[in-house]
């Protein structure tokens, strides 16, 4: 014969205390793993980053640079023709801000007579992205210049004209 015992909860403790150390456990987890993914990948965006990216890429950057500014490329001159002499030119310098240069070119897309304008892109960092969204303006006529010695592969460069300024 069996008799019933009277229902404690203790089961139904134990089940919520194992729940609660499994959650605890999971978030130290997820909190240690993200520390760890900060301490072993920089963002692209460091210095450091863009050393290495430099150091590894330099020839063919340097290369890249010099063959695009030799060939003083007019982009949409097919669809606007070429440049008359009273043509406003907007030089617009650029850097690592890919988002804040799309919104730039969105605005200045609305413009008036903005068709008319000569639009220069003046970059002193080379980034495929930056350049492929500069290419897909088909607003006004467009052209990209590369500086030189650009920040990624001299970093000195910069700091020693403005420490002799």
């Amino acid at each position: 014969m069996l008799i019933s015992l009277p229902n404690t909860g203790s089961t139904d403790r134990n089940r919520s205390i194992y729940c609660m150390r499994r959650i605890a456990f999971v978030a130290v987890w997820i909190f240690l793993m993200l520390k760890l993914r900060s301490f072993f990948f920089e963002p692209i965006y460091s210095v450091n980053a863009m050393r290495s990216v430099a150091l590894h890429n330099a020839p063919t950057i340097s290369q890249q640079i010099t063959k695009y500014n030799a060939a003083k490329l007019v982009l949409n001159e097919d669809l606007f023709g070429p440049l008359k002499n009273d043509s406003v030119v907007i030089v617009v310098q650029v850097h690592t801000r890919v988002t804040y240069l799309s919104y730039l070119i969105g605005s200045l897309a609305q413009a008036y007579g903005i068709s008319t304008v000569l639009l220069i892109f003046s970059h002193d960092y080379h980034d495929k992205d930056i350049k492929k969204l500069v290419e897909t303006i088909d607003f006004c006529l467009v052209m990209q210049i590369f500086y030189p010695y650009p920040i990624h592969k001299h970093p000195k460069c910069l700091q020693n004209t403005l420490n002799t300024s």
